[in-house]
């Protein structure tokens, strides 16, 4: 791989990484002061666990959208 193709996807993942955090923290934002629910709670470790795993939810969710191509 050339130094200019690992530059562009490291800024991919980046990307997906930072699109994911942002869903993470919106969705603290609102349940804040009150009880989550289920859904809430299982969102949540969604989207945690994609970032653990290393596949963050933004990339997996692109691939699990209709006419993508996929």
């Amino acid at each position: 791989m050339k130094p200019i193709e690992l530059a562009e996807q490291v800024d991919i993942e980046f990307e997906a990484i930072q699109l994911t955090t942002d869903e993470i923290a919106s969705l603290r934002q609102d349940v804040s002061g009150r009880e989550t629910t289920v859904r809430e709670l299982a969102a949540t470790g969604l989207f945690l666990a994609s970032l653990y795993n290393g596949k963050p939810f933004s990339r997996v969710f692109k691939c699990l959208t209709p006419g993508n191509g996929s």
